[in-house]
């Protein structure tokens, strides 16, 4: 998700320098992982999926969804994380544990475990061996009580969880014995609801710290106290992975891990279980037992007792944090770099080669994951994952969107889906006979559809930053134009016009329009009546909504002015779906503006305007008001444009004929329906001085004022039918000072309700000053209230 980012917009006057007005910022950003988890087991290693947690708590999972193992409520697969999909009281906002494998996943959320995936022998815990592909809350069941659940891991077909008292239950398939609970696979293949691994001496089921799910064993962590922490492991013998000397059979229950060669399984900190094999650390060195021996050899079955792995290209195997283990090879961190070794046929090592190693080489280093202070390990059957300043990074076989996806062979980041934005459509030639649309901006790779309303249109993706649409005949009038994306949905009105019409004596011409397509109007030497000294035909080219530099003239003297443009990499979402931090910052903004006009008008002068909280931001009163039945209206904070500097504050806004207020369009400028106005509250001004505002197409006067003896003053002006629709700039003088901003006027009854768009920039503004610097905070389009 992208976070809306506060912009500060500065206007050059004559050539004094003035500092600009304090501010702060929200930057936009991807959600930043601080927990990450790809699974770890044998069967359909091309099928791998990963899954993290954010810093706001929010589960995403991306990779192969073949079983509905991303919980996002569909089987298709994501090269990008999605967020895990609520359902069942899994509202996914804060989530304190997560774990995938090849056919689901699991999460905690309030202490509550919710599971999802294929279920076909009942690992989602629900009593069924019904699909999920949302997240289900997995049943009580004996002693099992769903609350306050500590842990959980996803395996084969099975998952293992440490509930409340610290002890660990465990269903699914019990092929291999695996389930741990002294039961025969032979007469229970699957159990579908929780049950607790059974006690075996000098294994007693409480006390457990870390529980992992491997293919065909599991292993835990019991700590005892003392510095009594030992592995406890069951399920198939086969290579030795259980204690080092059986090779075949079951282990029903749990039994202590093997010693030998320094390791003591009196002390662990950490463990894993590879394919066949099994890790731990003690003292903070590595040690391994069973087939593969944690990835020093490829034959098996492996010693009989733990080996403590070499200590080589930096890796002293002293200092090991986190052992994390695959098919035929392991990683581990230490000293906050990844180190890895053993079988490298798809990249695994991600040392850049595909050469195998029975000594440990250090990961290559990226942009993503300078592999210097890992915070985060997990590794699947033939890749891994590495989490470091919040970002994740994979190489070998690593989470994709097919399973024909090439291998990586060093890092490479996971990254997130780019929102739509639409900065730019070029209507061409756009009628009811339709015509061809060429919307530019960024995020169109993957389109997968264009409406006109209800009716489908023919597109082409040119490029990440261009889709070509070909319009179908549409009937006249306003029609919404969507185009979904992976990333999100544009929406934007589109005013579809009769065509050119010819008859034997007059040919009528009736231009195709959009509010995505301005016109501007041509200079002209008119003077409006009662306009100052500023505002006058030499300015006309310069004021009228277009980026660049120019010079007005003020009390006959030239002024350097600059128009600036807010960068088209602004993101908010839709305010339905926005962040608690997202929401925080609108009524950030709001606070700092009235802290910014209270320093101007004094601790005991009446607040000239009031901002209330509400759900999506905040809103304000005090600006705008219905010039019909005289009421003040809820202005969100991201539709004013709030200019302040040199003592002087001013404010610009505006609502349509409806009393809904003006939308800040998504290349930047307000939208006024026909009928609609603007509106303007400053202080700090000189007392009696005189002001007027001025639309500068003509030039046109809409409203002269005088500033009050306080140094306030509050105006409003109807945008007149007589105003052709299309881009204008509005002017602002105020004695000898002047702020300008670009707007567009709509068709009536076209002004959209932009709500629900998401793919929006922030506003076109230009700002002059004779003597002081003014400065704007400005932010997206309008929120529904």
């Amino acid at each position: 998700m992208k976070f809306m980012r506060l912009i500060w917009v500065s206007a050059i006057a004559a050539s004094v320098a003035i500092p600009m007005a304090d501010s702060s910022s929200v930057l936009a950003s991807d959600p930043v992982f601080v927990e990450i988890d790809v699974y770890n087991s044998h069967a359909f290693v091309d099928r791998v999926a990963g899954c993290g947690i954010d810093s706001t708590n929010m589960a995403w999972c991306w990779g192969s969804n073949f079983w509905g193992q991303l919980g996002d409520g569909t089987t298709d697969d994501s090269a990008h994380p999605v967020p895990v999909g609520a359902n069942d009281g899994f509202v996914n906002t804060n989530v304190s544990a997560i774990s995938v494998s090849q056919m689901g996943g699991c999460a905690i959320e309030e202490g509550v475990l919710y599971c999802w995936g294929l279920n076909s022998a009942g690992s989602v815990g629900d009593g069924t061996s019904t699909q999920r592909l949302l997240p289900v809350k997995v049943a009580d069941s004996g002693s099992f009580v769903n609350s306050g659940v500590k842990a959980v891991d996803t395996g084969s077909n099975n998952t293992c969880a440490i509930d409340a008292q610290d002890s660990v239950y465990c269903w699914g398939t019990n092929a291999s014995g695996r389930l741990g609970l002294g039961i025969d696979p032979v007469t229970t293949a699957a159990i579908s609801f929780a049950q607790p691994v059974a006690d075996n001496n000098p294994f007693v089921n409480d006390s457990i710290t870390k529980v992992e799910v491997g293919y065909g064993h599991t292993c835990v962590l019991r700590d005892a106290g003392a510095g009594d922490r030992r592995v406890f492991c069951w399920g198939s013998k086969s290579d030795g992975r259980i204690d080092g000397t059986s090779y075949s059979g079951n282990q029903l229950a749990p039994v202590a891990a093997p010693t030998g060669s320094g390791f003591l399984n009196t002390n662990v900190t950490d463990f894993s279980t590879g394919e066949g094999f099994t890790c731990a650390v003690e003292g903070g060195a590595v040690y391994c037992w069973g087939g593969a021996t944690g990835g020093t050899t490829l034959t098996s079955p492996g010693p009989t007792t733990p080996i403590k792995i070499s200590a080589a290209s930096g890796f002293t195997n002293t200092a090991v944090a986190e052992i994390s283990s695959g098919m035929y090879f392991s990683c581990a961190v230490e000293a906050g770099s990844v180190y890895c070794w053993g079988n490298n046929y798809y990249g695994q090592l991600g040392d850049g080669t595909t050469t195998a190693s029975s000594t440990a080489v250090k990961v290559g280093s990226s942009t993503d994951l300078p592999n210097t202070s890992v915070a985060d390990l997990d590794v699947s059957p033939s890749g891994a994952c590495a989490l470091e300043g919040g970002a994740a990074s994979c190489w070998g076989l690593i989470p994709g969107s097919a399973a024909t996806d090439a291998p990586a062979l060093t890092p490479q980041p996971v990254t997130f889906l780019s929102v739509p934005v639409a900065s730019d459509i070029d209507v061409g030639d756009v009628d009811t006979s339709g015509g061809t649309l060429v919307i530019t901006g960024s995020g169109f790779t993957g389109t997968t559809s264009v409406t006109f309303g209800s009716t489908t249109a023919t597109f082409t993706v040119d490029n990440d930053g261009q889709i070509t649409i070909t319009v179908p005949a549409l009937d006249a009038g306003d029609v919404v134009l969507t185009i979904v994306t992976p990333g999100g949905t544009i929406t934007e009105t589109i005013t579809i016009s009769a065509p050119t019409t010819t008859t034997s004596s007059t040919t009528t011409t009736v231009a195709p329009s959009t509010t995505a397509a301005p016109t501007t109007a041509a200079p002209t030497t008119t003077v409006a009546e009662g306009a100052s000294a500023l505002v006058n035909s030499s300015n006309q080219e310069v004021l009228t909504a277009t980026a660049g530099t120019g010079v007005l003239l003020v009390d006959g003297e030239p002024v350097e002015v600059r128009i600036v443009q807010a960068g088209e990499d602004l993101r908010r979402s839709v305010p339905g779906a926005r962040t608690a931090e997202q929401v925080t910052a609108l009524r950030a903004v709001a606070a700092d503006m009235l802290a910014e006009i209270r320093t101007i008008i004094g601790d005991s002068a009446e607040m000239p305007v009031t901002v209330v909280d509400v759900a999506t931001g905040a809103v304000v009163y005090g600006l705008v008001t219905d010039p019909v039945t005289n009421e003040q209206l809820a202005v969100p904070i991201e539709d004013i444009a709030f200019i302040t500097g040199g003592g002087i504050a001013l404010m610009v806004g505006g609502a349509d004929g409806e009393g809904d207020p003006a939308n800040i369009a998504f290349d930047g400028v307000l939208e006024f329906g026909e009928g609609g106005f603007v509106s303007l509250l400053a202080y700090g001004l000189i007392p009696g001085a005189e002001g007027e505002i001025v639309v500068m197409s003509d030039p046109l006067l809409l409203d002269t004022f005088e500033v009050g003896a306080d140094g306030g003053v509050s105006a409003q002006a109807e945008v007149p039918g007589t105003l052709e629709p299309g881009a204008h700039t509005v002017v602002v003088t105020i004695g000898d000072q002047a702020a300008s901003l670009g707007f567009r006027v709509l068709p009536a009854g076209t002004l959209p309700s932009t709500g629900g768009d998401n793919s929006t920039v922030p506003v076109l503004l230009l700002l002059l000053a004779a003597g002081s610097l003014v400065a704007l905070a400005a932010s997206r389009r309008r929120q529904t209230v």
